[in-house]
């Protein structure tokens, strides 16, 4: 094992980072805790993730629900957007593909009520303003060194300025080191 996964294999052990899906078992773990119904899946990627990864692209053919309005360095406006999507939808699990923004706009979506108003106090910490029951998050990164994968935290952008959602709540509960997955 690599220091690294030997790292993150540790801290998710001590709840310090999410349950880490690796190795050549992590496709069919990944698979049976998306897998349980599709239907109540929402894949965040980009249409080309889609296109690149046969088995999101299977999951969405079987039922999943897709959210492909991915753009670099995602605003609070395209949180916004996916959290109005996830309240519509009510998935159980949000399956977060690709580099750092997609996973990202994903963590904030899923914790953040769908109106701007909650947006402030949400970005400030404030836990009134968040969902009471947001749905497991998996993220599967697809780019090396963002790191959106296992921090507490996304970023997000109001303009050119960066602001974060800062809590342990916004950790991913799984992520996968399977692009191929699920």
């Amino acid at each position: 094992m690599h220091d690294l996964q030997r790292l993150l294999f540790t801290a998710s052990k001590l709840g310090r980072a999410p349950q880490l899906l690796e190795g050549s078992g992590a496709s069919s773990a990944l698979s049976k805790i998306v897998g349980r119904s599709p239907r109540r899946v929402l894949v965040v990627a980009s249409r080309r993730t889609v296109e690149d990864i046969p088995g999101i692209a299977s999951l969405i053919r079987h039922g999943a629900h897709h959210y492909g309005l991915i753009r670099p360095n995602p605003s609070v406006d395209d949180a916004l957007d996916l959290s109005q999507a996830i309240e519509e939808l009510r998935p159980n699990t949000v399956l977060a593909v690709g580099g750092g923004s997609a996973i990202d706009q994903a963590k904030a979506a899923r914790l953040l009520k769908p109106d701007p108003r909650f947006l402030h106090s949400g970005l400030q910490g404030n836990t009134s303003s968040l969902r009471t029951e947001p749905p497991l998050l998996v993220a599967v990164p697809t780019t090396a060194g963002t790191g959106a994968e296992i921090t507490p935290f996304a970023t997000l952008y109001r303009g050119s300025a960066k602001v974060s959602l800062d809590l342990p709540q916004c950790r991913p509960t799984l992520q996968s080191l399977t692009a191929s997955s699920p």
